[in-house]
């Protein structure tokens, strides 16, 4: 940012719920196993370290099954937010509307593995091109991004707004010609990597890479321990993906 100009006010919104088809409970799972911090503290330790991020919020649902997530959240001293269970869309336009963002990046609970290095790189490129969406490709399953201009969400009117809109937050960004779109390619070595947790799989192969690597989670060193050992990503290779 130029000097004089006041930097914008950028939030990064998780949304997290202890419902899941193949793996009940898996954001509130040991990373990694059996006695390492829960998967959604990963998440929150690696934003922790981005110095333009103003907010982490936790966005869940208010069904009492996820209770366990606002009680994790509050002893992390992280802001939680529960509403609609099925329209995830409103709780983001509700968070933003309550604290003041101009920026959210968007992160789901299953995916731990969230490098500072790259995700400080999508932030810069999207602020510095004035974008209205920008989302990054090239990097494994469940590493990349989506940022958004808050206001581009706040426009869509409630009551006309699809199913699928609700669930998925972005997708009428994304697919929309009416906004400015920066697709950000990285070039990794390794991109076939599966490091999301949506099997019991994904959840043993990516415990065994958080107790090979130090603290700091390092898209670069995942990359050298893939090489070291390659049994690891046989774990979870042959795993289908659930579609968005």
């Amino acid at each position: 940012m130029e000097d004089g100009q006041s930097n914008p006010k950028i939030g990064a919104i998780i949304q997290a719920r202890m419902q899941s088809e193949r793996l009940p409970g898996k954001v509130l799972m040991p990373m990694p196993f059996p006695a390492g911090p829960p998967l959604l503290s990963r998440i929150i330790e690696s934003l922790d370290q981005i110095s333009l991020l103003d907010e982490v919020i936790v966005a869940t649902s208010s069904k009492r099954e996820n209770d366990p997530i606002e009680k994790f959240c509050n002893s992390m001293d992280v802001r939680c937010f529960r509403g609609d269970e099925n329209d995830v869309q409103s709780r983001f336009i509700s968070i933003i509307e309550i604290y003041g963002f101009e920026h959210v990046i968007r992160l789901t609970g299953d995916n731990p593995m969230i490098d500072p290095s790259y995700l400080i790189k999508a932030i810069e490129s999207h602020l510095s091109l004035d974008s209205d969406y920008t989302k990054t490709i090239g990097l494994p399953l469940g590493t990349n991004f989506e940022i958004v201009k808050a206001g581009c969400l706040t426009q869509r009117s409630k009551t006309h707004r699809t199913n699928s809109e609700m669930e998925h937050v972005t997708h009428w960004i994304a697919n929309s010609d009416d906004f400015s779109k920066n697709i950000l390619a990285f070039d990794y070595k390794e991109a076939q990597l599966r490091l999301t947790v949506d099997y019991p799989q994904d959840y043993a192969m990516i415990s065994m890479l958080f107790a090979l690597l130090d603290e700091r989670v390092d898209l670069d060193r995942i990359c050298e321990i893939s090489n070291e050992h390659k049994w690891l990503s046989q774990i979870n290779n042959e795993m289908e993906q659930k579609i968005a």
